[in-house]
């Protein structure tokens, strides 16, 4: 059995598994270790919009940020 990942910050498992490849993992900082995706934004916040959830996501992932009326 393949053991997960935890966040080093709020230790939920995150998707990955302990022989994921860093080139290959989102929210990887290297010298600490691997963030959820939550944290990962808390710690390093990027132009965006708050999602619901109260944290901020990339302007490329925002589906009405590109919207023209």
């Amino acid at each position: 059995m393949m053991k997960q990942e935890f966040c080093i910050r709020c230790v939920q498992p995150t998707s990955y598994y302990i022989n994921t490849p860093i080139t290959l993992r989102h929210y990887f900082v290297e010298g600490a270790g691997q963030l959820c995706e939550k944290c990962f934004y808390e710690l390093y916040p990027v132009p965006g919009a708050f999602d619901s959830d109260g944290y901020v996501r990339p302007a490329g992932q925002d589906q009405n940020q590109n919207k023209k009326e």
